[in-house]
């Protein structure tokens, strides 16, 4: 899936937090209009995003909630 959502023109990046065993945690989305890439890390930074390997290695257009994480 990420080869194909590095193949696309325009994504969309965004974060949530949610609780697991009393911790938080963030759930780091990026999508199309037909596919989504899901994934949580203990983390909301760089860490993070650069652990998934999509968004460190994308090169066209990003919409985000302009976080500076991105």
């Amino acid at each position: 899936m990420s080869k194909t959502l590095l193949g696309k023109e325009l994504l969309h990046a965004d974060e949530t937090w949610m609780r697991v065993n009393g911790e938080n945690y963030r759930i780091h989305t990026v999508c199309t209009e037909l596919l989504s890439y899901y994934a949580h890390h203990k983390k909301r930074g760089s860490e993070a995003i650069d652990s998934f390997w999509i968004l460190n290695k994308y090169l066209w257009k990003l919409v985000t909630a302009h976080w500076g994480g991105y």
